[in-house]
């Protein structure tokens, strides 16, 4: 319930990693922006690596493409499955809390044996003040390790 409540009120989760306790702050629009312009440079970069050959039409083409489409909500869901999307959301949202985390930092504290629990807690931030008891029950057990 306790949780339910700093979710509406935009307050943080505190989680612990590599033995120090860190605050999680909700998921906010910005955050879910911020993945989806992550993901179109990722998409570009990648793009560009292996564009040598492709003539200069057909790279203009496909940059405008890669820039102009929207990625939608469940690209962005999805990228919480991928190990590049859980580190970038896990830092954009210890960052707030966390200033001097860098990405690599975070992902260097995500590894086999947190990464499940780490997705949920995730998970639960991105959720809706009325999560259904099941759910906050599954992120308590994933904060308690």
């Amino acid at each position: 319930m306790a949780e339910d409540i700093s979710r509406v009120l935009g307050n943080p989760l505190e989680i612990i990693l590599q033995g120090e306790t860190y605050k999680l702050s909700p998921l906010q629009v910005s955050d879910l922006a911020a993945a989806e312009a992550h993901m179109k440079d990722q998409e570009l970069q990648a793009f560009l690596a292996h564009a040598g050959d492709v003539s200069e039409s057909v790279q203009t083409h496909v940059i405008l493409d890669i820039i102009q489409k929207p990625q939608g909500m469940n690209r962005v869901f999805d990228a919480i499955g991928s190990m590049a999307g859980i580190q970038f959301l896990l830092w954009t949202s210890l960052c707030k809390n966390h200033p001097e985390l860098t990405r690599d930092k975070v992902g260097s504290m995500v590894t086999f044996e947190n990464i499940k629990r780490i997705r949920t807690i995730l998970l639960e931030l991105d959720e809706n003040a009325e999560a259904d008891e099941e759910g906050t029950d599954e992120a308590k057990k994933a904060m308690a390790g």
